[in-house]
């Protein structure tokens, strides 16, 4: 199933997996995604994830952002 990103997630999601930009800005880009904190921002966290192609840290990284955005609050 396709998503329909934003043009600012699908930019932030192209530097997240491009290996010509360095570590840090793949790094920031994932966490410029996750601070968006939409609905579509984790399911473009989880497609960073479920890129094998994207290094294993970013991916990594990805995913524990991802996991920080369906933490149930405590009541």
């Amino acid at each position: 199933m396709a998503e329909a990103f934003s043009p600012e997630l699908k930019k932030l999601m192209s530097i997240a997996q491009d290996d010509s930009f360095s570590a840090g800005m793949r790094a920031q880009a994932i966490g410029d995604i996750a601070r968006n904190g939409t609905y579509q921002a984790l399911l473009a966290l989880l497609e960073i994830a479920a890129d094998k192609k994207a290094a294993y840290d970013e991916r990594d990284l990805a995913l524990v952002h991802a996991r920080e955005l369906i933490k149930v609050p405590a009541k």
